[in-house]
């Protein structure tokens, strides 16, 4: 009765986690199993739910004698990387390797999100480089870390890799590649991944519209950014804000700015922002700050 009610408590879509309350369940059971453990060590993996307690329970986990199985590890290394705790995410990677789950791709690809997100690019790249299988969630995993720490280069690299190993990259991937392209001011190689989405016949969703204008923006290309803006079929809050803020500092564009303000105040009430998206007045804001410098330009 207590696995069962544990069980329900921790895989409940509402709420957080009464942590009181599953603990003292889980002091009545003699032999909970390792399915439960992984139960709740999951409904704690979220910023908000406490990821600390995902640890505790893995302890327990150990401290009553079992083993860790495919979804133990890659639950447990989350809670790890919502912490940032490097030396406790070392230590589950060393009873990994101990348990032979190094293999699994699953636990390869968290332990690399892990040390990226922790900013430890030598051991996702050590992981890499010792799995046998590798997938696109891989890839683009390094990818990704060597991006965001500002190796760009190196990231741009991984993908001519991955290209080669025979591995297509989906609208993920090239977000973060196009990302990397404006951050190395490339025209050349962002041109590239643009004739890549389209080789490839990828979603031309909202993400990689909005990378592909600021990616034109930022290497100076403001009539392509326009050409891409303007087929975009949907734009959001960050699309307008891109747009306005990039016009600002081309040389051809002065009025182009204000112009494409009061577009947006008329698309705006059918493309109103969610929380997820930047705040309602962003657009207002970028060209309130850079208005002195386009009409220094006149």
């Amino acid at each position: 009765m207590y696995t069962r009610i544990i069980s329900i408590s921790a895989t409940a879509s509402t709420g957080i986690p009464d942590i009181t309350y599953i603990h003292s369940l889980f002091s009545k059971l003699k032999n909970p199993s390792i399915d439960l453990y992984n139960a709740v060590i999951r409904s704690f993996n979220h910023k908000n739910h406490n990821p600390l307690m995902a640890l505790f329970f893995y302890s327990d986990l150990l401290v009553r004698g079992l083993v860790g199985d495919s979804f133990t590890y890659p639950y447990v290394l989350k809670a790890c990387t919502l912490l940032c705790a490097l030396r406790v995410g070392e230590q589950v990677h060393s009873h990994v390797v101990k348990t032979g789950f190094v293999l699994n791709l699953y636990v390869v690809n968290m332990l690399m999100r892990f040390y990226s997100e922790c900013g430890v690019l030598e051991g996702a790249q050590k992981v890499f480089d010792g799995s046998p299988e590798r997938d696109l969630v891989t890839w683009t995993t390094l990818i990704q870390g060597y991006v965001k720490m500002g190796f760009c280069e190196k990231g741009v690299e991984v993908f001519y890799e991955m290209c080669e190993a025979g591995v297509r990259a989906d609208e993920m991937t090239m977000v973060v590649l196009i990302s990397a392209s404006a951050r190395l001011k490339d025209l050349s190689l962002g041109k590239k991944l643009h004739d890549y989405i389209y080789d490839h016949n990828l979603n031309f969703d909202v993400y990689i519209g909005n990378a592909l204008v600021d990616m034109y923006l930022k290497c100076g290309d403001a009539s392509l950014a326009l050409k891409i803006f303007n087929k975009m079929p949907m734009k959001n809050v960050v699309s307008w804000n891109s747009m306005i803020l990039g016009l600002v500092h081309q040389e051809n564009f002065i009025c182009s700015p204000i112009e494409h303000y009061s577009d947006y105040l008329e698309v705006v009430p059918d493309q109103r922002p969610t929380e997820t998206n930047s705040p309602p007045h962003a657009p207002k804001t970028s060209l309130l700050a850079s208005t002195p410098s386009a009409f220094d330009k006149i």
